[in-house]
């Protein structure tokens, strides 16, 4: 009877202990997969911060490359969270910035915030610029064609993203390098002072933005053609074409946006940039081209041949650019700063002289825009 009762109150431990045992075990396995489901949330809301982050970075660097001043964005409420966007330039860099996006992810189980950091790099005076002739495409320069450069000497230098060729046998000369991302070519004796060399990376061409062209909105709008020939005044947008005539031709300040054509006869004074739509016609005859403290650059988006042309005995100071066009200089021309486009195109005796003085006080510039990449804080 005393065996029975015994085996009874074994059996008896027995089940206690059992069900003890798995009711903690059953505690254990819901707190653990409480703290997997708590992981498994921060886990989600670390990356949902992080995408917010990266998604405000994106927007930040597109609106510096657009606007060279832009600061940042404040700290600005976002769903149930917030984002903000500080713009710095680093100690001893200067056309270096940083943009750091910080983004706040807040739900039930908290708030979680990620930073990441994008580096840019805005060259004040992109390569390309620092030619005398630059070419997206073939170029050619026959034997009676000068480039040099002033008031430095020894680097007027020609480039091309594709093949240059040089033909010797006339007058003229190249004060300077020539180098092609294929191939530099010489037939005859061509004098290239400062050597040749093929097979060096491409110059990027920057774009013509329209936020660039808006830069001159500030100024005020005209609506209709807009001739000056007095030495006045010429900003804003001009909502039709331009013509800059003798005997005093006009000022220019800041960018000039102009939807229509350029005719440039008389002189163009100040320091800025006149940006069309349509076709440049560069007509002057200035005769003080070293004595002239001006710094001003012509260009135009129109594509396709004689965006931009300079024919016949002219004279002028400055920059012409037409990424997408060609750009034609011929005659005995002189060109006192520099050519860019898509394609160059020369006859006759022309002279182009690089104007290193435009390196330490350039007019507005469409800029090339170098991403560094991202960096999580």
């Amino acid at each position: 009877m005393s065996r029975t009762r015994s085996r009874r109150g074994y059996a008896v431990l027995y089940c206690m202990v059992s069900v003890t045992l798995l009711a903690m075990m059953s505690t254990a396995m819901l707190s653990l997969s409480s703290a997997n489901r708590r992981t498994s949330h921060r886990r989600a809301l670390g990356k949902e911060a992080h995408e917010l982050a990266m998604g405000v970075l994106d927007i930040a660097v597109k609106r510096l490359q657009d606007n060279p001043n832009f600061t940042g964005i404040s700290r600005t409420a976002l769903g149930t969270g917030h984002i903000a966007v500080s713009v710095t330039a680093p100690s001893g860099q200067p056309a270096q910035r940083w943009l750091d996006a910080t983004a706040e992810v807040t739900s039930f189980n908290g708030t979680l915030s990620r930073r990441i950091r994008a580096i840019s790099d805005t060259r004040p005076v992109p390569a390309m610029y620092l030619r005398s002739l630059a070419a997206k495409e073939d170029m050619s320069l026959d034997g009676d064609i000068t480039v040099d450069s002033y008031p430095a000497t020894g680097i007027g230098d020609v480039h091309s993203n594709q093949q240059v060729t040089h033909n010797g046998g006339g007058s003229g000369q190249v004060d300077g390098r020539s180098t092609a991302t294929g191939t530099v070519l010489l037939n005859g004796s061509p004098t290239i002072t400062g050597g040749v060399q093929s097979g060096v990376p491409p110059l990027p061409f920057p774009e013509i933005t329209q936020a660039f062209k808006d830069q001159s909105l500030a100024n005020g709008i005209t609506t209709g053609n807009v001739s000056q020939n007095a030495g006045g005044m010429v900003q804003g947008q001009i909502i039709g074409n331009l013509n800059i005539r003798l005997p005093r031709g006009a000022q220019i300040r800041g960018v000039v946006w102009v939807t229509g054509n350029v005719n440039v006869s008389g002189k163009i004074s100040g320091t800025g940039t006149i940006v069309c739509e349509g076709q440049v016609d560069v007509d002057t005859r200035e005769f003080d081209l070293l004595s002239d403290p001006s710094n001003v650059a012509l260009m135009t988006t129109r594509t396709g041949n004689s965006a931009i042309t300079v024919i016949g005995n002219r004279k002028f100071k400055g920059l012409l650019f037409a990424p997408e066009g060609e750009i034609v200089i011929q005659g005995n021309s002189w060109l006192y700063g520099g050519a860019m486009a898509r394609n160059l195109t020369f006859g006759g005796t022309p002279h182009i002289t690089r104007w290193t003085g435009l390196d330490n006080n350039t007019p507005p510039l469409p800029r090339i825009f170098l991403f560094a990449g991202y960096q999580e804080l």
